[in-house]
């Protein structure tokens, strides 16, 4: 079984993707596909 630590670690890293996701999308005509990938980092980050 992964330790704590590394389970969480995986968890950030999930969550800044969405968040590049979300940056890229934002310029673009995705605004609202952009807002859901920040939601996502955001319960990741919970």
């Amino acid at each position: 079984m992964k330790a704590k630590e590394q389970i969480v670690k995986e968890w950030i890293e999930r969550g800044k993707h969405d968040l590049d996701a979300a940056k890229i999308l934002r310029d673009g005509k995705c605004f609202d596909v952009a807002v859901f990938h920040v939601h996502q980092a955001i319960e990741k980050y919970l």
